[in-house]
């Protein structure tokens, strides 16, 4: 049984392929991240594998530029 140390929240209808979610963030409805590259380097920290790094402070500037 996996136990997850930091509670996470995610949204319904969101899409996440690839990522590392930082403890303490909450998913928006309909976030899609791991599809578009350049959107993923564009509001959140894309390694050259194309694995996302998500926190709470990235979340919160992609909601604010809606």
């Amino acid at each position: 049984m996996r136990r997850w140390c930091c509670p996470i929240a995610i949204s319904g209808a969101a899409r996440l392929k690839k990522v590392v979610i930082d403890r303490g963030v909450n998913i928006p409805e309909g976030l899609v991240v791991g599809d578009d590259p350049e959107f993923d380097a564009k509001w959140f920290r894309r390694t050259d594998d194309g694995v996302t790094l998500i926190t709470q402070a990235m979340i919160n500037k992609y909601l604010a530029s809606r």
